[in-house]
């Protein structure tokens, strides 16, 4: 599907997705990071990104994908996403501190 729709950013995301739940790593990290690159207005994929980068402790990408999609939930007026993306943020932080 992805090779007869390359531009669109579900796609893609799904894809992340199903390389996460089958636990591996290398290609959900790559499929994150070529999905926020090409599709930055792409909302859905900055908590699951943001997420998964904390979970791998990639802190510095976790932080900066939560800031994104933060700042497009806000320009986009998704009050409900923006709202879940800054509660995330703010347990990613507290959990750095305990770090």
């Amino acid at each position: 599907m992805r090779k007869e729709e390359p531009d669109d950013p579900f796609l893609l995301y799904a894809l992340a997705l199903e390389y996460h739940k089958i636990e591996n790593s290398v290609r959900t990290e790559e499929t994150f990071d070529q999905l926020l690159k090409n599709f930055p207005g792409y909302l859905p994929a900055y908590y699951q990104a943001a997420s998964f980068y904390w979970e791998i402790q990639k802190f510095k990408k976790a932080r900066s994908a939560f800031l994104k999609g933060i700042e497009l939930a806000e320009k986009m007026a998704d009050i409900k996403t923006k709202e879940e993306l800054s509660n995330s943020f703010q347990n990613f932080l507290i959990d750095l501190d305990d770090l």
